[in-house]
């Protein structure tokens, strides 16, 4: 990790946890969070799913929803206990998805309202992968943007996609519905 006034650039070449601790700290701090990410899968969610549980509001835009995503690539999903909390995350109304559709943007991002007001807004500008990447893959960068002009516009981008795109939450639940009387 290298640190700069107002931005922090994070790089797991060194401690390939290190971006799941970043993002589990940030959630941790924050009342209120934003993503904008190409896409998620569920095991991904699993490991971060203990401190989201406990942000009031998480609005995530994804680029295309794709249901087999949900997987963990095996063609079902290993951790029950995962999809049902994240499930119940769902129905609390805290957590609401959106599909951006032929909307792209790049690279991904993410915003952290802080619970505590005085720290504001923080930005992750980058790369979003709470395990390390393939083999062979260079590893990406993130950056922590701090500075209050950059986040504001980075918040006014998001705006504009999250409103821009479709509510898939219900597709979302469903899915995950599914897993759990599969699983059961």
């Amino acid at each position: 990790m290298t640190r700069a006034p107002n931005l922090v650039v994070i790089s797991g070449v060194e401690q390939p946890e290190l971006m799941q601790s970043t993002m589990v700290e940030l959630l941790t701090a924050s009342s209120d969070v934003a993503f904008a990410v190409q896409h998620v899968r569920l095991p991904s969610l699993f490991r971060i799913i203990h401190v989201l549980e406990r942000v009031g509001r998480c609005r995530m835009v994804l680029a295309r929803l794709d249901l087999h995503l949900l997987s963990d690539g095996t063609g079902g999903v290993s951790d029950r206990d995962g999809v049902q909390r994240l499930l119940a995350y769902a129905a609390s109304g805290q957590l609401e998805i959106r599909s951006a559709g032929a909307m792209r943007w790049d690279p991904d991002f993410s915003l952290f309202r802080m619970t505590d007001r005085r720290c504001g807004t923080l930005c992750l500008f980058g790369a979003h992968y709470l395990a390390p990447p393939h083999g062979g893959l260079d590893w990406p960068l993130t950056f922590l943007l701090m500075r209050r002009a950059a986040v504001t516009r980075v918040a006014e981008h998001f705006e504009q996609i999250w409103n821009a795109a479709h509510d898939v939450l219900n597709p979302v639940v469903q899915s995950l519905e599914r897993e759990v009387c599969r699983s059961g």
